[in-house]
């Protein structure tokens, strides 16, 4: 969920389907996330025009739960998982 910072109020939301266990990073407008089920969430920001906003895009760690917030550097999204692994994904 996404809130207004001068009203405070929900601007947007989005529902995933599973738990979101860890903090969002956001960076270049897109919010991203992780969820307990080895998936990642990416959306815009700015929200969609709408009061529920689907992704931009959706990937799968391949392992495990994401275990920690995702961190953004250099054009890449890091993520660690709790079977012990760090992923790198490229960002346009």
């Amino acid at each position: 969920m996404a809130l207004d910072a001068a009203t405070g109020r929900r601007s947007w939301a989005a529902s995933t389907g599973v738990e979101l266990g860890v903090q969002p990073a956001v960076a270049g407008g897109v919010v991203f996330t992780g969820s307990d089920h080895g998936a990642l969430h990416a959306f815009a920001a700015a929200g969609c025009e709408s009061a529920t906003c689907e992704p931009l895009w959706t990937a799968s760690t391949g392992s495990s739960a994401v275990s920690g917030g995702p961190a953004v550097s250099g054009g890449q999204l890091y993520v660690g998982t709790a079977d012990g692994q760090v992923i790198a994904y490229g960002l346009p």
